[in-house]
């Protein structure tokens, strides 16, 4: 498998630092809970199965088919987004490639041990991640453009 190169490692340190500041800052992730987009959806279900089988309506019916359509795609894209910023944040850890090994070992070892994954523990990875990456985060644009810079030795 190859190794992620040091500049998207960063690029997507900055974006789980971003995910973190947003679960602290209690910003919600979707429009509406998951709960609510899944008893909406099986209502609009419910409508398309009764406009399809009520023939005699049927003619008239048909012009709320791209409103409910439109409405419907809403809903099950609600439901795929993820639950919480813990969901995102692992997302984004899933494709990390750490740095610091110690760090990520003790992150893990309390997501083990409390069963998921805390603000506070995500808080301390962080802080060690960007020491250990602290010669590439003010970098010049221009020096990561040679090969042998973005290579982790």
């Amino acid at each position: 498998m190859k190794k992620p190169d040091m500049e998207n490692r960063i690029v997507l340190l900055r974006g789980i630092k971003q995910d973190w500041k947003a679960w602290s800052e209690g910003k919600r992730l979707g429009c509406i809970s998951k709960k609510l987009a899944g008893i909406l959806l099986a209502v609009v279900a419910a409508i398309f199965v009764t406009i399809v089988l009520n023939y005699e309506l049927l003619p008239y019916s048909l012009y709320s088919l791209p409103p409910l359509s439109v409405f419907a795609i809403f809903l099950v894209s609600e439901l795929s987004t993820p639950g919480g910023w813990d969901e995102v944040i692992d997302r984004r850890l899933q494709s990390y490639e750490p740095r610091d090994s110690e760090a990520w070992k003790a992150l893990r070892a309390a997501v083990l041990e409390k069963g998921k994954l805390e603000h506070d523990d995500v808080r301390l990875w962080l802080e060690a991640e960007f020491k250990a990456n602290a010669d590439l985060l003010d970098v010049a644009e221009t020096a990561m453009r040679y090969g042998f810079v973005r290579r982790d030795v």
